[in-house]
């Protein structure tokens, strides 16, 4: 993997990227960049162009006009040295149910020419997996399958991992610890992680920055501090008096960032909103509340915006 000098260097880059499939073109003069060390989430819906993108980032596809730079080479069918600095993740990686982890990749490292007695290794303990190295593949569940593809994408010790749907099947626990995979890798390493998905609230938990694509278009680029500052949340109460709920707020909580939208009701917005102690804070100065719900705000409401309302 990168000692990390390459954090911050355009590592990916795609240059008015078009791909037609008959009449349709099914991505539309995409332009992005991914730097090193940066954890960058391609999302859209199904349909929307993800994976012809990575196929075209890969060289499995040819675009009908438009350039494809990785490491600053251009992707031509005879100039694609840089993939060899690239790992990548299927949405559904396959390997041989009968043979152990450790063999899974062995096989794949003798196919591929992957050198260094340590590769396999290095790999392993990455993706955090090293102790059911001997464990055969057929009794992995899919989280321990999916650290296994994260192993075997980063057997050359790639300096750009590529992702097609990382998240998708994966448990509660197995997305944390994919999400704790890929931070490290990004942070520690200088890994730039390029990750298309569809499940919005995951990638906003990792993500530096994201681009949004819909109908083959990239419709929005954003970095996660930047978006964050865009939306606020806000917590929602039903009460039996909205106005000395107000006095309240303002006068035992010190919290002026709040409305009162209708009759009976308070919103709270802040950055964080502790909405248990509000919630204590009314009914100890007898105020009944009948109902409190988080409301709006996040990356699923950004992109909900963008794509008028289609969901990913």
């Amino acid at each position: 993997m990168s000692d990390g000098g390459s954090r911050l260097d355009t590592v990916l880059e795609t240059e008015s990227l078009v791909k037609r499939f008959g009449s349709r073109n099914a991505v539309d003069g995409l332009s992005l960049r991914v730097r090193g060390g940066e954890i960058y989430g391609f999302l859209g819906m199904n349909g929307a162009g993800k994976t012809t993108t990575i196929r075209m980032l890969l060289g499995l596809c040819k675009p009908n006009s438009g350039c494809v730079r990785i490491f600053g080479e251009p992707q031509t069918g005879t100039r694609r040295r840089a993939l060899s600095r690239v790992g990548f993740l299927s949405d559904s990686p396959g390997f041989y149910e009968n043979l152990t982890a450790l063999e899974n990749l062995r096989l794949y490292a003798d196919l591929s020419g992957v050198i260094g007695r340590t590769a396999i290794e290095d790999a392993l303990r990455a993706a955090g997996i090293d102790a059911a190295a001997d464990a055969r593949v057929a009794g992995f569940s899919l989280g321990m399958k999916r650290r296994l593809g994260v192993a075997r994408a980063l057997l050359n010790h790639p300096e750009l991992l590529i992702l097609d749907e990382p998240i998708n099947g994966l448990d509660p626990a197995g997305i944390r610890d994919l999400r704790i995979i890929l931070a490290r890798l990004a942070r520690e390493n200088g890994v730039a992680v390029f990750m298309s998905s569809h499940i919005l609230g995951e990638v906003e938990q990792v993500a530096d920055r994201v681009g949004v694509i819909h109908g083959g278009r990239l419709i929005d680029e954003i970095p996660i501090a930047e978006l964050r500052q865009r939306i606020r949340s806000c917590v929602e109460f039903s009460v039996s008096d909205e106005n000395r709920a107000a006095v309240i707020l303002e006068r035992d909580l010190g919290i002026t960032d709040f409305e009162i939208p209708s009759a009976g009701i308070v919103r709270v917005y802040m950055r964080t909103v502790d909405a248990a102690a509000i919630n204590r804070a009314f009914v100890v100065n007898g105020i009944d509340v009948s109902r409190v719900e988080r409301e709006g705000a996040g990356l699923e409401e950004y992109f909900l915006r963008l794509t008028g309302g289609d969901h990913a």
